[in-house]
């Protein structure tokens, strides 16, 4: 018999589930919208493997569209601030074990000239 391998959740619908009430005056999405009107913050899973059977080690871009260079700075340091101290987190989508940063919030540039564009990459532990 083959041993039970644990099922890992989505880990962009769980840190959206975990971070959207924190940051209410922020859209937050898994896709970009044609066309971004407010604050907007985009969860993808961009590497990261499950390094076990019972954890899964995803890599994650969280990026801040903003309509002003100011909000898109703060924002993407205020997400910073909450996942680099995240530890043992449970939510109704799974578990954040812990987080590390990989690339700390960072300018990129935005094809789109009325927006400010801030990504930050990071590590999580997750679990079912």
């Amino acid at each position: 018999m083959a041993p039970a391998v644990a099922a890992f959740p989505d880990v962009e619908l769980l840190l959206i589930g975990w971070l959207q009430p924190q940051f209410p005056g922020a859209r937050w999405c898994t896709e970009l919208p044609a066309d971004i009107t407010e604050t907007t913050v985009h969860v993808t899973r961009i590497s990261g493997a499950a390094r076990s059977i019972f954890t899964d080690r995803p890599v994650v871009d969280i990026d801040v569209y903003a309509l002003d260079h100011a909000t898109s700075v703060n924002v993407a340091l205020a997400v910073e601030a909450v996942v680099r101290v995240a530890r043992n987190v449970v939510t109704d989508a799974g578990v954040i074990q812990s987080a590390t940063t990989v690339n700390g919030p960072r300018w990129l540039p935005e094809i789109n000239p009325a927006l400010r564009r801030r990504s930050a990459t990071y590590l999580f532990h997750v679990h079912a």
